[in-house]
């Protein structure tokens, strides 16, 4: 098994890289590090995803929603090969893709909209089912677009659902989802499953993915979401849609529909599921993934909120993170004092830990306890060392081996 301090020091490095990304955005624009948690939202929650190219640049896009159903955001995606800032409509309303998310090179880059204004007044309380939104694209190298479509409903399971979008990064990018609670993949209702959008694609170009270290597929991408007869730059895109079927255990490239369930990777007590991209030729473009999965889940940071709760999205809370705290500080010195200690299991590290979290809190948030990671620090490295202090004490009281008379302040 692997040490709890060890998994607890991937999901800070995760979380420290999603922070360093996600500023990146908030200072110049773009998202120039590849695929970055963009939102997330946990609750009774689901997402629709659909995807249009046409080298006419008109069609039609799709929401499938549950009757009865709120929106809670809706962004629309434009896939560029080249040429200026795309635009165009959404249900005759002028879409502004007010956010570029980086290029991999040779002129490939995506934007986005947030078209919440435009399709939440169609969908909101409706009688459900597929909603069709007319769509048309302004601008000469436009290859389609995607549109995600997050929303609530007090039918739906507690469940996660994750936005990261960017570009695909040359080494390619990795994903952690982490969970409050143990997996079971053979629950009655359990589910896990990712969609990918990807640009300029098809004729055998194809990308590579990875769940928890074993091949998905080799053979992602294709222009699948063409409603042209033959493939062409302007119609070069594919996205795993909410009506696509998923796409068999290693699936050949006419078979791959980007929609991929993930069950099959996951173990019984998994508390996080590993994602790894990768475009090998180095000729298409991940710009979109879309994580959904039951139960409560954090994106490359501990799970943002707790079972019975109904969320509104929240931003990787990295951000705020990034903004209170330096990080460089965080890393040499205050994790060094409160994780490296845990290693051996001493008594002084949960004594540690627990004096360092009381003084990073306030008042009331210590008052709300250790899961209320949505404190008034906006802080979740102060979550995770505390959540470490709870779980190294239980451990430790349920193992004669590893207690030790406690002393505060003796050494590791």
């Amino acid at each position: 098994m692997i040490p709890f301090w060890e998994v607890s020091m991937n999901i800070l490095r995760n979380t420290l890289l999603a922070g360093v990304a996600v500023a990146a955005i908030a200072s110049a624009g773009k998202a120039d590090a590849g695929l970055i948690a963009f939102q997330q939202y946990t609750g009774n929650v689901a997402v629709s995803t659909d995807g249009f190219g046409s080298t006419t640049n008109a069609g039609n896009i799709s929401a499938s929603v549950l009757a009865g159903s709120t929106v809670v955001n809706a962004y629309l995606y434009s896939s560029t090969f080249s040429g200026p800032q795309p635009g165009g409509t959404l249900g005759g309303q002028p879409v502004i893709y007010s956010t570029a998310l980086g290029t991999p090179g040779a002129g490939l880059e995506a934007f986005r909209a947030d078209v919440t204004s435009i399709v939440a007044p169609t969908i909101n309380g409706g009688p459900g089912g597929t909603y069709v939104f007319p769509i048309t694209e302004i601008g000469g190298g436009v290859d389609g677009g995607a549109l995600v479509v997050v929303y609530t409903n007090p039918t739906l399971p507690s469940a996660t659902v994750g936005i990261l979008d960017g570009f695909s990064l040359l080494t390619g990018d990795s994903t952690i989802l982490n969970f409050a609670s143990p997996l079971n993949p053979a629950a009655a209702g359990f589910f896990a499953e990712l969609r990918l959008g990807i640009g300029f694609s098809c004729c055998s170009q194809a990308s590579e993915v990875k769940v928890n270290n074993q091949l998905v597929t080799s053979n992602a991408g294709n222009n699948d979401d063409s409603i042209d007869g033959i493939p062409l730059n302007g119609n070069l895109i594919t996205v795993g849609g909410s009506n696509d079927p998923f796409s068999p255990l290693l699936p050949s490239y006419a078979a791959d529909t980007e929609r991929y369930n993930l069950i099959p990777y996951i173990t019984l007590g998994d508390t996080s599921i590993t994602i790894n991209t990768v475009n090998p030729s180095n000729n298409d473009n991940i710009f979109l993934a879309v994580i959904y999965a039951s139960g409560i889940g954090g994106v490359n940071q501990p799970p943002i909120a707790q079972p019975g709760e109904n969320v509104a999205p929240v931003r990787p809370s990295a951000r705020r993170f990034f903004a209170m705290r330096n990080i460089q500080i965080i890393v040499r010195t205050k994790m060094a004092a409160w994780i490296a200690p845990c290693r051996n299991w001493t008594p002084c590290c949960v004594a540690r830990a627990s004096v360092n979290v009381s003084s990073e809190m306030s008042p009331s948030t210590k008052s709300t306890a250790l899961p209320r990671i949505e404190s008034s620090t906006g802080s979740r490295m102060t979550w995770m060392a505390a959540e470490m202090a709870r779980r190294i004490s239980i451990a430790r009281a349920s193992d004669p081996s590893r207690r030790k008379s406690a002393t505060v302040g003796a050494g590791g």
